[in-house]
């Protein structure tokens, strides 16, 4: 367990001494720190790890570049970036690391704009990290491409955020759920809101009925397979979502009206029907609403605290309340041995 304290440890250091400033040094150093542990870790560790050493050894070989694009389990970049890294004897180690840097720099450019930036870190530590970053080497992919779209939104046409989320599902194809946030404070006119939505209701359509989606459907719905911590995932989403609209009026007043994250916290109110449909569904699209705990947990200090002094006994309860979630998960969860001890290819016998 002592390694993971150190993973938890970094970032809460930062967001106590210089809650506000991500200076060069430390940001460098917290992100190489992250990119070792997450993407050196041996493959054993995360309770997905086993079923991509499966396909190492038992689907790449047999496999070419142009057959991922025909098959109907979908995903194709992610297959054949896997097969290049087989190819140069890099296994799963490679791909490891190149899912952990995108996600990483996803995770640092996002909370670079965010109110107290390392304190968003700390909420992506506290448990996306461990989930995502790592075991699910396909989505971890995906929601660093989300979260590099997301830091620079604003300045982002329409088109290149669709082509984007698209781009992004052919990692992980539960991404094109993440279509609707092209639509939150979009400057539209009316009618191009509504050829935009066509076109968008269309598109669903035609993904819904591929073949990538029926393969979906069978494997989180007719499958009767169950997320056991789906719940508990939600409600690391839900909690700031209450919280954001328990003090809008004062957010608003302090930070002024943003359109765009008052849509993505109305949003993970969707996550509840989502849980009676599928837990898995819950579960894997709740982390693309992790930006919510980021964003009100960073900027929760200044709404409630008056001074300077009250800030830090608010900032120091944050702390406190990830450090629960992430040493709570640890050791409480049903996957827990998947990562506990920590394992890393820098220090095999």
């Amino acid at each position: 367990m002592a390694p993971y304290f150190w993973l938890f440890a970094a970032p809460a250091v930062l967001c106590l001494a210089n809650p506000q400033t991500m200076r060069a040094l430390p940001t460098v150093a917290l992100f190489l720190f992250l990119v070792v542990f997450i993407g050196l870790r041996q493959d054993d560790i995360g309770p997905d790890g086993w079923g991509y050493s499966e396909i190492l050894h038992n689907h790449l070989p047999f496999e070419t570049y142009f057959s991922y694009l025909l098959k109907p389990s979908g995903e194709p970049l992610f297959f054949m970036m896997f097969k290049l890294t087989s190819e140069l004897n890099w296994g799963l180690y490679g791909v490891n690391i190149i899912s952990t840097i995108v996600f990483c720099v996803g995770i640092f450019m996002f909370c670079s704009h965010l109110r107290e930036p390392w304190l968003g870190i700390l909420t992506f530590c506290s448990f996306p990290v461990l989930f995502v970053g790592m075991s699910a080497i396909r989505q971890a992919i995906s929601m660093g491409l989300i979260l590099i779209l997301l830091s620079v939104w604003r300045n982002t046409r329409f088109l290149s955020k669709v082509i984007t989320i698209l781009f992004s599902a052919m990692f992980h194809f539960s991404a094109v759920l993440t279509l609707a946030f092209a639509f939150f404070g979009a400057r539209m006119s009316n009618l191009q809101k509504l050829l935009a939505g066509a076109s968008a209701l269309g598109l669903i359509y035609v993904l819904y009925n591929s073949a990538q989606a029926t393969v979906l459907q069978q494997r989180y719905i007719g499958s009767n397979s169950e997320a056991s911590g789906a719940y508990f995932h939600v409600s690391i989403v839900l909690i700031p979502a209450v919280i954001y609209f328990v003090f809008r009026k004062r957010w608003t007043k302090t930070y002024g009206n943003d359109t765009f994250m008052f849509y993505m916290s109305a949003s993970t109110f969707v996550l509840l029907p989502l849980l009676y449909l599928s837990t898995i569904v819950a579960s894997r699209t709740s982390f693309y609403f992790s930006i919510v705990p980021a964003y009100v947990w960073s900027g929760l200090p200044s709404i409630l605290g008056a001074n300077k002094r009250n800030q830090i006994f608010v900032r120091l309860g944050i702390v406190v309340a990830m450090a629960s979630i992430f040493f709570g998960w640890l050791s409480l969860a049903n996957v827990a041995s998947a990562y506990v001890p920590y394992k890393s290819i820098l220090f095999e016998d």
